[in-house]
């Protein structure tokens, strides 16, 4: 939804740079996407033509105010650890001498294939896989690759036969025989390149301040253990460099911290769904008991709502959710109509004293 909402956002600034209502709509659907920077951005521009916009300045507090919130929120749990790109994406001087021998053997037939695209996407995907890999695409892209590696081969650009058994090694088998060329060790060595191009996406977008899922937060939590264990293996091994042994330390830090926060969580659900129980249950509870119930119960609702807005719930906190709602929503019908009964006597009070 959020997508057809900026394409069409787009197209309309395609035809006026400086329609506001299309920078608020594409500013309104990157937010919504919890894309706060990009959002930030747009309604910038927006706000520079038309200052006096009330709306574009409301979503515009509030995206960076979500900004700032993700900022913190994931500071704190993934620290500063995949700052260090390069070594996630490069542990070893010889893995960087590998992954520059292999774009530049990708570099090396990129521009016979160029020859046989039938769209500009094509282009862009060419890009990405001399850069980085097969890794770096879904496997629809490396379906659409494979076809332009097929045309290629078919008009004679592929002629010789170490032409078509480079691409067949880089992902792009020509025959459908060839899909599964690749031995044991390749195929394991190509998963770990895969998970770390995806640390690399997450950690770009962590930087630019974007919400991450709970799944790609559970992702980089098994990452990080993977790569404890790898460390201490190697400790153990032959031992580590003093900058390996501040990460390890750094990661061993931050999956404590991770596994605290989601312990943190799981008992605070626990306590709210044991206070709507008891409150469910219909027992008198005192007072201040009551107010400090309602006041985590509020937080709770306003954390969760928060989230949902930024990078959505799953099913267990949507349930929470929704029952956190609802006896709200009772206990203010609740209060409304005691207030009612209460203005019903005193006017009718009123009356009789006025008899």
């Amino acid at each position: 939804r959020y997508e057809d909402a900026l394409d069409e956002a787009k197209q309309a600034l395609g035809i006026d740079q400086r329609n506001v209502k299309a920078m608020y709509r594409a500013g309104k659907a990157l937010f919504g996407m919890s894309n706060f920077r990009e959002a930030i951005d747009v309604l910038r521009e927006a706000q520079k033509l038309s200052p006096s916009d009330k709306h574009v300045v409301s979503l515009l507090s509030r995206a960076r105010k979500s900004a700032k919130e993700v900022s913190k929120s994931q500071e704190s749990v993934f620290g500063g650890m995949f700052s260090k790109s390069s070594y996630i994406m490069d542990r070893s001087k010889e893995e960087r001498k590998e992954s520059t021998q292999k774009r530049e053997e990708r570099g090396s037939i990129v521009r016979k294939l160029r020859q046989c695209i039938q769209s500009s996407s094509e282009v862009s995907l060419l890009d990405r896989w001399v850069q980085n890999g097969i890794v770096s695409c879904s496997d629809d892209e490396v379906n659409a690759l494979r076809k332009v590696a097929q045309r290629a081969a078919a008009s004679g650009k592929l002629d010789q036969a170490h032409e078509r058994d480079l691409v067949s090694r880089h992902g792009l088998a020509i025959r459908s025989e060839e899909k599964d060329v690749l031995t044991g060790k390749e195929k394991e060595k190509a998963e770990e390149q895969k998970e770390l191009f995806r640390v690399q996406v997450l950690t770009k977008k962590i930087q630019e301040g974007r919400a991450v899922s709970t799944e790609e937060a559970e992702f980089l939590q098994s990452f990080r253990r993977k790569e404890i264990l790898r460390l201490e293996k190697q400790l153990q091994a032959s031992g580590l460099e003093e900058r390996d042994l501040g990460l390890l330390e750094g990661l061993r830090k931050q999956v404590k911290r991770y596994d605290t926060a989601a312990m943190d969580y799981e008992n605070r659900s626990e306590e709210v769904e044991t206070l709507l129980k008891q409150i469910e249950s219909g027992r008198r509870i005192p007072i201040r008991q009551r107010l400090r119930m309602d006041g985590l119960l509020n937080e709770e609702r306003m954390r969760l709502e928060q989230k949902d807005d930024d990078q959505g719930l799953t099913s267990t906190e949507w349930k929470l959710l929704r029952q956190i709602q609802e006896r709200q929503e009772k206990q203010k019908k609740e209060e409304n109509t005691r207030r009612d009964k209460l203005e019903q006597r005193e006017q009718l009070l009123n009356q009789l004293a006025g008899k």
